[in-house]
């Protein structure tokens, strides 16, 4: 499926082409695609593909980049995250709005985007510079509008041994609360396999920072959150036919519950009945 749509893309942006029918993909060492795949679609669209690998995703962008003025192709792709504020801040892409991303009559689509800090990646150490990752989720929140679907953070996190790390993960949790969105930090444990040498393990200064409490649902507009020590969260309600859930990890189970709203505590949930208009939950962690 992903193939098929990376494809489709393809056609789109060759359409405009010359009539040489030839599509050049730029992309990178790794990318694969099936010649069963490949022959149905040249022979579908009349157009021939030729795929051009420059290496991995930092090489490609910046080969991409280096020689936009005199292209070495029609279309790129391979671009993690991690290089996406680069390919846009070189303005190496030409706008193009496809009729068949706009997924907002398809039920149960979510983005996925995934967002490494690459100096921190690289160097083992995160200097606090927030630029880059303030770049990525705006380009998240485009890219999610341009779909007209939600989104989350598939895939974010760090080296277990970068320095700096606890405050890194601390502003990917305030960045993720301040959009209202979830996120997935990529762990594995360090006593056993540790993939391609990426040392991706949490210990336990990083677990806690990333237990906290999360709005599982919001009945009416989220409006703002945060974590700065106490938890805040603004909504605008719709009304009380729909609760409002906020989940609460371990070390947060005798937080001081300050609710603007009528609300109940079970199961680590609190949930909130509140009437229609500005509504609001400030949580504070047990000394």
């Amino acid at each position: 499926m992903c193939l098929l749509s990376v494809l489709a893309v393809v056609l789109a942006v060759a359409s405009t082409r010359a009539q040489d029918n030839v599509v050049r993909l730029l992309t990178h060492d790794s990318f694969n695609v099936s010649e069963q795949v490949l022959a149905d679609f040249e022979r579908e669209s009349g157009l021939t593909v030729e795929i051009v690998r420059l290496g991995d995703a930092g090489l490609l962008v910046n080969q991409a980049i280096l020689t936009r003025e005199n292209p070495l192709g029609d279309v790129l792709y391979g671009i993690d995250n991690t290089f996406l504020s680069r390919a846009f801040d070189a303005d190496l892409f030409s706008p193009y709005r496809s009729s068949a991303l706009d997924l907002s009559d398809i039920g149960g689509v979510v983005y996925n985007p995934h967002f490494y800090d690459k100096i921190a990646m690289t160097t083992q150490s995160w200097s606090g510079d927030l630029g880059e990752m303030n770049k990525a989720f705006k380009a998240f929140v485009r890219d999610a509008e341009r779909m007209g679907t939600p989104w989350m953070l598939g895939e974010y996190g760090c080296a277990r041994d970068t320095s700096g790390k606890v405050e890194l993960l601390k502003a990917h949790q305030n960045a993720l609360l301040a959009h209202g969105i979830g996120g997935t930090v990529w762990n594995y444990d360090p006593s056993a396999l540790d993939w391609n040498d990426e040392r991706m393990g949490l210990d336990e200064a990083s677990l806690a920072v990333l237990a906290h409490p999360y709005p599982t649902a919001i009945h009416g507009q989220f409006r703002a959150a945060s974590l700065d020590g106490v938890f805040t969260l603004d909504w605008m309600s719709d009304g009380v036919a729909q609760p409002t859930d906020v989940a609460l990890p371990d070390l947060w189970k005798d937080a001081a519950i300050e609710s603007s709203a009528p609300y109940t505590l079970a199961e680590r949930r609190i949930r909130m009945s509140a009437p229609a208009g500005p509504a609001s939950l400030r949580l504070t962690p047990a000394v």
